[in-house]
């Protein structure tokens, strides 16, 4: 349960109600000394507020409330068995799918994501980088990566010719590049000691 301390001082009542498990959000108080000493107690944020201005005081409480509401992961349902939550992380918002973390794409509000719009983004994760798929075989693919096109049938990739558009590429000429190259060695990453 959150709970909010009023003229915290040092901290005595924050530290007890944090003894017994309540979340702290917010503290007020108006004495430089005793701020100074409650920020080197607590690491959540100590506001420097005269609470003669209770309207102020209120709506500093309510944005701060908003704001950790929102960082709470939010559970959407469910997709093929697995449930859905959207969170609000270190680095941004994000979706919690079947043990992966997916990163919200750009004007998406993790706030008004619909459980819709994130099965959505989910589906779309493993053809996002695809420039060429094929009826003919699910698994044969032509994909852009991080140093360019490449053939993957997959378990093995390909490279691609440097005279031939990755994009016009057609089933036969894939299967044949793939029948006619070796597969581009995995590199493997070797820790320096």
């Amino acid at each position: 349960m959150d709970c909010i301390d009023l003229f915290c001082g040092c901290g005595g009542l924050s530290k007890g109600f944090s003894n017994k498990g309540f979340s702290i959000i917010a503290a007020f108080e108006n004495w430089d000394a005793a701020i100074q000493c409650y920020t080197k107690n607590f690491k959540h944020k100590v506001y420097k507020h005269d609470l003669h201005d209770w309207e102020k005081a209120i709506e500093l409480i309510e944005e701060k409330a908003k704001l950790n509401q929102a960082r709470a992961p939010r559970l959407l349902g469910k997709y093929n068995d697995n449930e859905i939550f959207v969170i609000v992380g270190k680095y941004g918002p994000y979706i919690k799918f079947n043990n992966q973390n997916i990163t919200l794409e750009k004007g998406s509000n993790a706030a008004t994501l619909t459980l819709e719009e994130a099965i959505q983004q989910i589906t779309s994760m493993g053809t996002k980088n695809v420039l060429v798929s094929f009826p003919e075989n699910d698994n044969i693919k032509v994909v852009n990566g991080r140093y360019g096109a490449y053939i993957t049938n997959g378990t093995d990739n390909f490279k691609i010719p440097k005279d031939v558009a990755p994009q016009k590429l057609t089933f036969q000429e894939v299967t044949q590049i793939i029948s006619q190259s070796t597969p581009t060695a995995k590199k493997r990453f070797i820790r320096k000691k």
